[in-house]
């Protein structure tokens, strides 16, 4: 089970998430959670793999490999 640093419940949990288009790596994460009731906030310079990411974790997209545990399925 993931937890937040804090100690918080996880509502959204990533681990190993590779996501590529064709031999490029667009997004590369080794882990991350967002905690339960927290707003948080993706930011970063264009073409960093914010939109990636959100798209992945909505299964817009499939990851090469990874997983992704929201509310703990």
């Amino acid at each position: 089970m993931f937890r937040a640093v804090n100690g918080d419940d996880v509502a959204i949990g990533i681990e190993d998430l590779t996501c590529a288009y064709g031999k490029r790596t667009v997004l590369d994460v080794d882990r991350l959670a967002f905690g339960r009731g927290r707003i948080s906030c993706v930011l970063g310079p264009s073409g960093c793999g914010k939109s990636t990411l959100l798209r992945n974790i909505l299964l817009l997209e499939r990851p090469v490999k990874g997983r992704i545990v929201v509310d703990g399925t």
